[in-house]
């Protein structure tokens, strides 16, 4: 659950938005009557979760049963999901002369750190944020403390090899697709459910690509990716607050670097180098005896 995978999670958290969305507005008139929050927001995160993993679970299968690629697929699925939500609410659900939805019913509301801590005054953090350091426990749990996820882990460092010790190649591939999808299908229960309390065209602006960024950072580590989303959310708000006097390319070109660094840092990349160094070597040593 990689860099791989975060290429189609802006079209899992549109599915998943539409999915919260609706499970809230549909909800919403039985919830003036009996359905309180506890109930209401529970059913949407799962009910979003539930959309995002079978929306990733696509790709999976045709990766598993067709050896199509994971990345040519879910690029594919990102444009079929944003054309879809985008009907969706142009269609059927948006607010008149708006983008967006209807709001969602007050109990499903996901309240704000700054109802409680006066530190976050005026900030949109809210208690979703505690919903995403759960999840990056728990994937860490599961694949470093199970045997489910040593099988995971093989079968992305070598599939082959992963197959001829037994484990279900295809299995395991449709299981890491439809998780990485129910994950990233909670990013919405941050944006619907706990900042914008609607879902509005657009709004995903390449998030599962700064999901790319943050895992390549982390070194796909869940531990390692708390600390780099805490990076780049830094980078992101500070030059949305300098704006007016550092451009704001200049902080794009920072992440950039820090890519850069990264991937330069990574074994692989080091490896390939090394593998570059001696064919040079080789061919040097060749073209000499030669002569």
């Amino acid at each position: 659950m990689g860099a791989d995978e975060a290429l189609g999670s802006n079209a899992q958290l549109l599915e998943h938005g539409v999915v919260v969305e609706r499970t809230v507005e549909d909800d919403e008139r039985i919830a003036r009557i009996t359905v309180p929050g506890f109930i209401l927001i529970p059913l949407s995160i799962l009910g979003g979760m539930v959309g995002g993993a079978i929306w990733a679970g696509i790709p999976g299968i045709l990766k598993a049963k067709r050896g199509a690629h994971e990345v040519i697929t879910t690029i594919m699925m990102n444009f079929i999901a944003v054309a879809l939500t985008n009907y969706l609410i142009a269609r059927h659900f948006h607010m008149p002369e708006t983008v967006h939805t209807q709001a969602i019913a007050l109990s499903a509301r996901i309240p704000r750190l700054s109802t409680i801590f006066s530190i976050f005054s005026g900030s949109p953090l809210n208690y979703s944020i505690l919903l995403a350091l759960l999840a990056c426990f728990v994937v860490y749990y599961i694949l470093w403390k199970t045997s489910l996820g040593y099988e995971l882990r093989a079968v992305g460092f070598n599939p082959f090899a992963a197959e001829y010790g037994g484990i279900n190649i295809a299995r395991s591939t449709i299981l890491t697709m439809a998780i990485s999808g129910a994950l990233a299908g909670l990013v919405e229960v941050n944006y619907v459910l706990g900042y914008k309390y609607y879902f509005e065209q657009g709004f995903a602006g390449g998030v599962g690509f700064m999901g790319i960024t943050v895992a390549l950072l982390g070194r796909n580590n869940p531990i390692g990716v708390i600390l780099a989303a805490l990076l780049f959310g830094v980078l992101s708000v500070g030059g949305l607050v300098i704006n007016a006097y550092v451009p704001k390319d200049l902080v794009d070109i920072l992440q950039a670097i820090i890519i850069i660094f990264v991937i330069a840092s990574s074994k692989p990349f080091r490896d390939y180098i090394m593998k570059l160094k001696k064919r040079s070597l080789t061919q040097g040593i060749a073209g000499t005896s030669r002569e």
